[in-house]
C-alpha cells in the first residue's frame, strides 16, 4: 500500500516461509541481492532466540505487571517472560519452523530494519541527485498490541527495543548518506485499544461485542423481513458483508437492506460501531 503502483519495487515478509517477497507486478524475478538476503536465514536466527526484557523487569513503570489477566498472549497460553521461542515452536507440534510467530515478536522489527538497511546498500540509495524514497513500516507492534495490550511489559519492552533499532538505524543513514541529505518522518497508522475487562474493572464504561450472537439475530431479523436466504456472507474487522448476489436476485434495493442492517444494529448494540461494506 506504502509503494503504489509507480514505485520501483515492494517487498513484504512472507511470515509461511520466513523470506522477503514483492509480486509480478514490480518484477518478475527478486533482485539477487534479496536472493541472498533470504539465504541467510535470519528470521530462523531470531526465531531461536529467548526473548526476555532488555531491563529489569521492574523498571518496567509504564505497565501493568507481567502476570495480569488482560493478554490474550501467544497461543492464548504463553503471556509471562521469558519466551523461549524454539519451545513455543515444539509445543505447537509444528512438522516446520513457524515462521508466523516472528510478527508477535519484536525481532520482526529487527529483521524489517535489517532488510532496510540491505535495500539502501544494495540499491544505492542516496547516492546520485535524483531524490530516493524508501518506506518502512514497523508492524510487529501491532500484532504485539493485540496479543497483549497497550500496558503489557511486552509491549512497552517491544518498544524500548524498537527505539534502539531506529537509532541504530539513524546512525547507519548519517554513516552512509549523511543527515544533510537526508529527511525523515516517522508516523504511525493506529494505536491499540485496552482489554474491555481492564475498563471495566476501572470503572470505566465498556463491553464486549459478541460478533456472533449479534450476526445470528441479524440473519433471523433478515429472513423475517425478506424470506430464508443468506443475507450475511461474512463479519470482518467489524465490516457485515452482504449477499448481493442474492440482494440482486430478489429485486431488493441494496440501499434498503443496508440501512435495515444498519438501524438494527445501533438499535440492538447502540454502543458498538459497525460499518457495511458494499
Amino acid at each position: 500500500l506504502s509503494a503504489g503502483q509507480m514505485a520501483n519495487s515492494a517487498y513484504w515478509y512472507d511470515d509461511l516461509c520466513g523470506a522477503w517477497l514483492t509480486s509480478s507486478w514490480y518484477m518478475d524475478t527478486l533482485p539477487r541481492w534479496v536472493k541472498e538476503f533470504n539465504k541467510n536465514g535470519f528470521a530462523d536466527i531470531y526465531l531461536n532466540k529467548i526473548w526476555d526484557t532488555m531491563l529489569p523487569i521492574d523498571e518496567y513503570s509504564e505497565s501493568l505487571p507481567d502476570n495480569n489477566p488482560y493478554e490474550t498472549g501467544i497461543d492464548r497460553t504463553y503471556y509471562v517472560f521469558p519466551y523461549n521461542l524454539t519451545e513455543i515452536q515444539m509445543k505447537k507440534a509444528q512438522k516446520q519452523k513457524n515462521y508466523q510467530l516472528l510478527n508477535y515478536l519484536p525481532y520482526g522489527n529487527n529483521y524489517t530494519k535489517d532488510f532496510a538497511l540491505a535495500a539502501i546498500v544494495n540499491e544505492n540509495l542516496g547516492k546520485d541527485q535524483f531524490t530516493d524514497l524508501l518506506i518502512i513500516s514497523f508492524s510487529s507492534t501491532d500484532y504485539i498490541g493485540h496479543y497483549f495490550g497497550p500496558r503489557s511489559v511486552e509491549i512497552e519492552d517491544t518498544y524500548l527495543r524498537l527505539d534502539k533499532e531506529i537509532e541504530h538505524f539513524l546512525q547507519f543513514i548519517d554513516d552512509e548518506i549523511g543527515k544533510e541529505n537526508t529527511l525523515i518522518f516517522l508516523t504511525s497508522d493506529h494505536g491499540v485499544a485496552d482489554c474491555p475487562q481492564y475498563l471495566k474493572d476501572n470503572k470505566a464504561k465498556a463491553g464486549m461485542f459478541r460478533q456472533s450472537y449479534a450476526l445470528a439475530l441479524l440473519k433471523s431479523y433478515l429472513n423475517a423481513l425478506y424470506g430464508e436466504g443468506e443475507w450475511v456472507t461474512d463479519y470482518l474487522e467489524q465490516q457485515i458483508y452482504l449477499n448481493h448476489d442474492l440482494i440482486e436476485k430478489a429485486k431488493i434495493p441494496p440501499e434498503e437492506i443496508q440501512e435495515n442492517c444498519a438501524k438494527f444494529m445501533v438499535i440492538t448494540y447502540p454502543a458498538n460501531m459497525v460499518r457495511l461494506e458494499n
